[in-house]
């Protein structure tokens, strides 16, 4: 009957596996600052509407936009992910989400590869003493920034691509 986003780093939410005829749903997406933190974390009490992330403002601005329209703002952003985590489920989402339009924000997590096989972490906040590893990540996030793109043109979704600027001095 419906579809749930349930998770340790998620923010718990449900939405109709069929939507209806006059909604216009939005999928969030990307790492925690997508999600929402610090206003909303997975441990937290609040309920949607209870707090001030991208997709609660997103959400107030497009049903002023859209006043005959029923906005679906689904916040499918999960802590911690980097693009390659992100992309997944944008497949999935694009297949059988019934999305209008996608908000991916995305590109604070890219790390290298840590020792212990994962990729998740953040690049800026890392140890990332070498122009190569700098040009390796930058390569990878173009790579997977094409995939995006490939999928997003085959599924006709209209997708925002956000990131965030970083001072790479400091």
């Amino acid at each position: 009957d419906g579809i749930h986003l349930l998770g340790p780093a998620l923010n718990p939410q449900s939405f109709a596996a069929i939507k209806r005829t006059d909604a216009f749903r939005v999928f969030v997406m990307g790492g925690s600052q997508a999600m929402g933190s610090p206003f909303v974390s997975p441990l937290s009490e609040l309920r949607k509407g209870e707090y001030f992330g991208i997709s609660t403002w997103l959400e107030n601005y497009l049903a002023e936009l859209l006043p005959n329209r029923e906005v679906e703002v689904i916040n499918a952003a999960q802590a911690g992910q980097d693009l390659g985590e992100v992309l997944t489920l944008y497949e999935e989402i694009a297949e059988w989400g019934q999305p209008d339009l996608v908000v991916l924000l995305s590109g604070n997590n890219e790390a290298p590869p840590s020792s212990d096989g994962g990729g998740t972490g953040d690049l800026f906040r890392s140890q990332v003493d070498i122009p190569l590893e700098v040009a390796q990540l930058t390569s990878r996030f173009a790579t997977r920034l094409d995939r995006l793109a490939s999928v997003a043109r085959r599924a006709e979704l209209p997708t925002f691509v956000l990131t965030v600027p970083t001072n790479l001095r400091d």
